[in-house]
């Protein structure tokens, strides 16, 4: 047999047959040679004969390992003079002259290869495994798998191990896209059964992307494609890589992502750049310079009619289209995208093929979006630097948005670096623009600054100024996020006004919805309300914009500017509810997670404020190379449990200045509440929130601080900024009373939570609230205070 789903399928066998009643033996091949039991003993080939004479069934796995001579000789007997039948797994590409030769010599041997499912097989198979069916977003992941079973049965049990399966409905969808550790065990198995160097050249390829040529990992190792031929014939034979036309492929992309996320991202970072440099791509002359077109520079005309710019905004967008283009606009968008690359290098008569490849990226489901670029950059033979280029964009954005970030980077950096004389010039400053946007994302500032300035330089350069209301909205979110908020309005401001002059209205709503953001953190609710109003109306009015996470956001934190914490909590459980599945909006907003926590807790939803929670530490640790969403995670749990010394760090970690205002002020009511000098304790860290609200111009917030500061209770307990502290048993929640009751009898978190229906986690809140209240700080505090009569 031949296939990786063999040992499975061995079990499968050998359990069907003792439901039968019939004897039963299962045998594997040893790295060492050995024929062993399947628990792993060695077998002694005299004593052992009696056993497997009278077994109705012998399963032997790893056939092809066995080559030791005793080993092979009890292989041999067993295939020869067996009473029952014999049902053995080979691997493909092994070479075992000896067992093949015993197989030729035995004509009862039947060998059935095990070839790959087909779609709708797998498709099957995922369905009666989770007894539902599966969106297309699930659907897309299975068949990563390459129609290896053991891939698809792993990948869905470990997504449903992981909770990172929704199922509503008997319809199956992806909660988090994250592979799981099952995938990534098997991927480790696999690679571990190759030699040294061939491993090697497999997590090359993994971090270089699907496809690859051998040459340029020659290249890159200063070496030729000859002396890379016996690793290559290894890993092709074992079945991880395939030959397609000039390229080499991944046979299953899940193990591809699994290797390549095994490689530390400064690792991969480092290949990836080192591959473009081999390919020439640093060095290719710039489309738009005497050099390049072979005679005066290029005097690219701008786009003919303002929906023409969307082509480029697909390089900028974080999520798909809110509903499918309409024939006719998808015909306009044809047309333009067919103009564009007529000034190309492009031969004339592929124009057609890959414009309408690039359009078939502006979908409006992001998986069928993300499998198109994919397929995009698989067939090599068939796509052109064009629409390579649109894909990877494409890749990269939504990887990220999905939270995959270190994947978003890698795609980004390589459309970067992928520009040729195929890719028209006015969609060149885009794929960097979207890059800065990512960089500031992470808190990389500078870096992120560093590329806005190149993108508006290729600007310039090119003549493209039809263009550069985008590069004013991308720097105006890298100052709100620097914290630099005047700097931000200004630009923000630009970007409008530009956006407006020049027709490109895909552009505005992202201008106004920072323009919103910026007014509220400086105080102007009434023009913040306007830009996020004027903000829906242009992205409802123009089917060509694409959503952000960013739109809703500002709505919400308009509302809850205008209505309270406790209202905006209950539209956050209902109009907005969609926001706590956004991840991007936790990798955009750095005070984020924090914000849902303290509206959920203002609420007093336990429930929701964890799940938020939740959302955010998965993140993190999907992300461990990105440090900022562990501290926007650690500022969202201490905020839920109170813990000082938690919201102590992340006030000095965060790299987001308003995120770290934030974190100082709930760290000032956190030692209020725990302190014996609570006024002067909370008095002290209000005036360092007030200190740096004010030192990047959060009007707004340190209007609130300096107001709390002016009240006899400065320093009051409690989770909500407008919360005054009760002492005393007549304070507490009928809740938080009973809770205290059982606590008080000595009963744990556990116990309590199973007596009254709840969490532990919300038995843990009850009781800080009690603590708070009672002014005590511990469960033996609660028990006296019992005894002595509430």
């Amino acid at each position: 047999m031949h296939g990786s789903g063999k040992s499975r399928l061995l079990r499968h066998v050998a359990a069907e047959a003792e439901k039968s009643g019939i004897p039963t033996i299962a045998m594997r091949g040893a790295a060492s040679g050995d024929l062993r039991m399947a628990e792993g003993a060695a077998v002694s080939f005299p004593a052992a004969t009696r056993q497997w004479r009278e077994a109705g069934l012998i399963t032997v796995d790893d056939m092809h390992a066995v080559t030791s001579g005793s080993g092979m000789d009890f292989l041999q007997e067993i295939l020869q003079f067996s009473g029952g039948v014999c049902v053995g797994s080979l691997r493909s590409g092994v070479v075992n002259v000896e067992l093949d030769q015993s197989l030729a010599l035995n004509d009862e041997v039947v060998r059935i290869p095990l070839n790959p499912l087909a779609s709708s097989a797998v498709t099957a198979m995922a369905a009666a495994l989770l007894d539902a069916d599966l969106d297309s977003g699930l659907l897309a992941l299975c068949g990563q798998a390459g129609g290896n079973p053991l891939l698809v049965s792993e990948l869905l049990s470990g997504l449903r191990e992981e909770s990172a399966l929704a199922i509503s409905q008997r319809l199956a969808r992806l909660s988090s896209e994250r592979i799981p550790r099952r995938i990534h065990d098997v991927a480790k198995r696999w690679l571990a059964e190759l030699s040294g160097e061939a491993r090697h050249l497999v997590q090359v390829a993994a971090a270089l992307g699907s496809s690859f040529s051998v040459g340029d990992i020659a290249r890159m190792q200063r070496g030729t494609t000859a002396q890379l031929l016996p690793a290559l014939n290894e890993a092709l034979d074992s079945g991880v890589l395939v030959c397609a036309g000039t390229r080499t492929v991944f046979q299953h992309e899940l193990i591809r992502r699994a290797v390549a996320q095994s490689i530390p991202v400064s690792v991969r970072e480092t290949l990836q750049r080192e591959a473009a440099s081999v390919r020439g791509l640093a060095a290719v002359p710039d489309p738009g310079s005497a050099v390049a077109a072979g005679g005066g520079p290029q005097d690219p005309a701008p786009f003919p009619a303002p929906v023409s710019r969307l082509i480029p905004a697909v390089f900028l967008a974080r999520s798909s289209l809110p509903r499918p283009l309409a024939p006719e606009l998808a015909d306009e968008l044809f047309g333009v995208a067919v103009r564009s690359l007529e000034r190309t290098k492009l031969p004339q008569a592929r124009i057609p093929e890959v414009a309408r490849r690039i359009l078939d990226l502006f979908a409006d489901d992001e998986h069928r979006a993300r499998s198109r670029a994919r397929v995009i950059l698989a067939e090599a033979e068939r796509s052109s630097d064009a629409d390579s280029f649109a894909a990877l964009a494409v890749l990269s954005n939504l990887e990220w948005a999905a939270g995959n970030l270190a994947e978003g980077l890698r795609w980004g950096w390589e459309a970067v670096h992928g520009i040729s004389g195929a890719v028209p010039v006015e969609w060149r400053p885009y794929p960097r623009l979207a890059l800065a946007a990512k960089l500031a994302d992470a808190a990389e500032f500078d870096e992120a600054e560093h590329q806005l300035a190149l993108a508006r330089e290729d600007i310039a350069r090119l003549g493209l100024t039809q263009h550069a209301a985008a590069p004013a909205v991308v720097r105006a979110r890298i100052l709100l996020q620097a914290g630099r908020l005047a700097e931000a309005r200004e630009e923000a401001a630009a970007g409008v006004d530009l956006a407006s002059q020049q027709h490109s209205r895909w552009v505005m709503p992202f201008g106004r919805v920072v323009y919103g953001m910026v007014a509220l953190r400086m105080g102007d609710v009434r023009a913040a309300a306007d830009q996020v109003w004027r903000c829906r109306a242009e992205a409802t009015a123009h089917e060509t914009v694409f959503r952000s996470a960013r739109f809703a956001w500002a709505e919400f934190q308009v509302s809850a500017a205008q209505l309270g914490y406790q209202r905006a909590a209950k539209l956050l459980a209902t109009e907005h509810a969609d926001l706590l599945s956004q991840r991007s909006l936790f990798i955009e907003e750095a005070g984020a997670a924090a914000e849902l926590v303290r509206t959920a807790l203002a609420a007093a939803d336990v429930s929701l404020a964890t799940t938020v929670t939740a959302v955010a530490d998965e993140l993190a640790e999907a992300n461990p190379a990105f440090p900022t969403l562990a501290v926007s995670a650690a500022h969202a749990r201490g905020l839920l449990t109170q813990d000082a010394d938690a919201l102590r760090r992340v006030a000095e970690e965060h790299r987001d200045p308003w995120a770290a205002a934030l974190a100082k002020e709930d760290l000032a009511r956190v030692l209020g509440a725990h302190s014996s000098d609570r006024s002067e304790t909370a008095a002290r860290g209000l005036r360092a929130a007030l200190q740096r609200f004010e030192e990047i111009g959060a009007t707004a917030d340190a209007s609130r601080v300096r107001r709390e500061l002016e009240r006899d209770d400065v320093g009051a307990p409690g989770l909500r900024r407008d919360r005054v502290a009760i002492d005393g048993w007549q304070s507490l929640s009928d809740a938080e009373r009973r809770v205290a009751r059982l606590a008080g009898e000595g009963l744990t978190n556990r116990q309590i939570a199973r007596r009254v229906s709840i969490s532990p986690h919300t038995v843990n809140y009850h009781l800080r609230g009690v603590f708070r209240k009672l002014g005590i700080a511990s469960r033996v505090e609660l028990a006296r205070y019992l005894t002595d009569g509430a």
